[in-house]
């Protein structure tokens, strides 16, 4: 960490809810004074536009804008949910700013979750996917996009809650 580093922070919401569906437009500004650092330990990070599969953690300078719908079907059984999220970040280059050299990027999450009932409560199955449009400059440089952008993410999770 820098010696003075501030990361100043705002995030905000506004969106439409009723029994079934809720839509959201979220918005998350850090600073360019320093750079915002969560540690992974801690969980994840408590801004409105917090979407699976990225972190803001280690970026100053940002600007995040996130929509985000919710379904629910079938008694609450089924969850139906979809997020498009725009993060412009700083350059590639600038690890002061940008610590784990992100390029900015555009992000699609489709999820889909059912929760088990009877014989089966207290488990839920969760389809994923997630896909990363990369944006910027990344200097021709494949460092800067490998595992970073430009990609396409399949998940199948089974989860017990007990």
């Amino acid at each position: 960490m820098q010696k003075g580093n501030v990361a100043y922070v705002l995030s905000g919401r506004v969106g439409l809810k009723n029994k079934r569906c809720e839509t959201t437009l979220n918005y998350t500004r850090i600073t360019d004074n320093g750079c915002f650092l969560n540690p992974r330990e801690w969980g994840i990070e408590p801004f409105y536009t917090f979407i699976y599969r990225e972190r803001n953690e280690g970026n100053g300078n940002l600007n995040a804008v996130m929509w985000n719908v919710k379904w629910n079907a079938m008694a609450k059984q089924l969850l139906l949910e979809g997020q498009l999220e725009y993060f412009a970040l700083p350059d590639v280059k600038n690890t002061a700013m940008n610590k784990y050299g992100m390029p900015s990027y555009g992000q699609l999450n489709l999820d889909l979750r059912y929760q088990f009932n009877k014989q089966l409560a207290g488990f839920d199955a969760e389809f994923l996917y997630t896909y990363k449009k990369g944006y910027g400059d990344t200097y021709n440089n494949p460092k800067y996009v490998y595992n970073k952008a430009n990609l396409s993410l399949f998940n199948f999770i089974i989860n017990y809650s007990f």
